[in-house]
């Protein structure tokens, strides 16, 4: 991966967008028992509750389960912080408590929530993914990577540990490592969705386009709407000189996701790419990406070489 692609790819770590693998965070389905840490605790605290107390934490778990599904992650958060009053010592509610913060972007709160739950249970793969996912988004990588590694350790199969370990790896510039990580997730979860387009993205940069373009039609089967594989092929289109197939659809992705100033690059590059080359529409696709990365030198240059 490039030196640009590398930053963009980070910033999505940090702001917590889907490629930083907090696109659909999924809590925990099981409801918060006895003050057990999660449904197979194996470090499970016995502890004397009332039949209200365990009525009370059972609709706390209910709202919160709802509210997520609804991608309301306030109102889940705030179910989920009376679970964790209820319970405060299931290692699981304090777990689900720090992916809804993780989800409304509260970095700092959600560590301490994944922290506390490592506390009461520290062999609990599932709050090390999370806390390594929030250690990446705040740029803590090296440390992302060693929760990560317990997490592997503990349960080798689990997908998400493998493909928080593929993005972490990317954003420290370690491609080919990256590449195994997401072929690791994808041996035990083969239609993940991150997995394949991260996978692809790195074949494309390494100029395996055709192979790139297979992982996606993957993506594809699932969702034919998915603006990052649009996006992906775009950039997989136009190394395979399919310039009127790229260009449809890095502007489908931009459509869709218009604040993400590298599907503005390679819109610019694609529409520099026609015969004639369509310098005005290329050069407007630059200036929106140099605006979305001000720091961005390649976005600069790109848009004063399409303006001369």
């Amino acid at each position: 991966m490039d030196a640009r692609r590398r930053e963009a790819h980070r910033a999505r770590i940090r702001a917590g967008c889907p490629a930083a693998a907090l696109g659909a965070v999924i809590l925990a389905l099981g409801v918060v028992l006895g003050g057990l840490g999660c449904a197979s605790d194996r470090r499970a605290r016995s502890e004397t509750v009332t039949a209200d107390q365990l009525n009370r934490r059972r609709e706390a778990s209910r709202i919160a389960q709802a509210a997520a599904d609804a991608g309301d992650w306030p109102a889940a958060r705030q179910a989920l912080q009376a679970l964790v009053a209820e319970a405060p010592r299931s290692a699981e509610a304090h777990h689900r408590l720090g992916q809804a913060l993780a989800a409304e972007g509260q970095l700092e709160a959600a560590e301490a929530a994944y922290r506390r739950a490592l506390d009461l249970d520290p062999e609990y793969p599932s709050a090390l993914v999370g806390l390594a996912e929030v250690e990446s988004r705040l740029g803590r990588l090296q440390a992302a990577l060693g929760h990560l590694d317990q997490a592997i350790e503990l349960d080798p199969r689990r997908p998400e540990a493998h493909l928080t370990r593929g993005q972490t790896l990317e954003a420290l510039g370690r491609g080919p490592d990256a590449l195994a990580a997401y072929f690791r997730a994808l041996q035990y979860d083969p239609n993940c969705r991150l997995a394949l387009i991260r996978v692809a993205a790195l074949q494309i940069d390494a100029n395996h386009p055709e192979q790139a373009l297979l992982r996606l039609a993957q993506v594809f089967e699932a969702n034919p709407n998915d603006p990052d594989a649009h996006h992906q092929r775009g950039r997989a289109r136009l190394r395979i000189g399919d310039v009127t197939g790229a260009i449809a659809d890095l502007q489908r992705a931009a459509d869709q996701l218009p604040d993400r100033a590298e599907i503005q690059y390679d819109l610019a590059l694609a529409l520099s790419a026609t015969e004639p080359p369509r310098r005005e529409d290329a050069a407007r696709a630059a200036q929106r990406a140099a605006e979305l990365a001000p720091a961005w030198a390649e976005a600069h240059t790109l848009h004063q070489h399409l303006t001369r």
